[in-house]
């Protein structure tokens, strides 16, 4: 596939523009992070920790309320994306789209 960057739509368009082996190579990478590198030895450990520590300083203690606050994040950020995705299908616009047009000025140009 010749498929060049420029091509890709915004949003959830750009689904359906990813070739066959694009997905194969996505569902195989997350699969190989997910079994083989991010696995938790210990399941007493807090959710995330992986024992590899924060730069390879690992003190339990000290870090659990980061590793809390890290967990916290996370679901945030999901529940962002989460919105984002429904108000794409709501109003059929992607949030470049939606941006462009809420933005006071208008310079916010793509393409």
């Amino acid at each position: 596939n010749d498929l060049k960057f420029d091509e890709v739509p915004c949003g959830l368009k750009a689904l359906s523009v990813i070739p066959f082996f694009g997905w194969v190579q996505l569902v195989a990478f997350v699969g190989v992070l997910e079994t083989q590198i991010f696995i938790q030895n210990d399941r007493r450990d807090m959710p995330g920790d992986y024992g590899t520590g924060y730069f390879g300083v690992r003190n339990k203690g000290k870090n659990e309320r980061a590793l809390r606050a890290e967990l916290e994040n996370g679901r945030l950020a999901m529940v962002a994306f989460l919105g984002q995705v429904v108000a794409e299908l709501w109003t059929g616009q992607n949030t470049v789209d939606t941006l462009r047009y809420l933005l006071p000025w208008n310079e916010f140009k793509y393409g």
